[in-house]
């Protein structure tokens, strides 16, 4: 059952990606621009670093 949207509760946005979500709550340019860059940069660098230490683990055994 969906609600149907009257002028007081306007329909909610449909699901989106990071930059619109943080475009439709009133986020600059910029802040937006780091979020995604950052957010790239992280889902490369941590299975990089996962992989290193699980080598690292596998190889300096006490």
């Amino acid at each position: 059952m969906t609600a149907r949207p009257t002028p007081d509760h306007p329909p909610l946005a449909p699901p989106a990606g990071t930059v619109t979500a943080l475009a439709l709550s009133g986020f600059s340019a910029a802040t937006m621009l780091a979020t995604t860059v950052s957010g790239a940069v992280a889902r490369v660098w941590m299975p990089l670093v996962a992989a290193w230490s699980r080598r690292r683990s596998v190889v300096h055994r006490p």
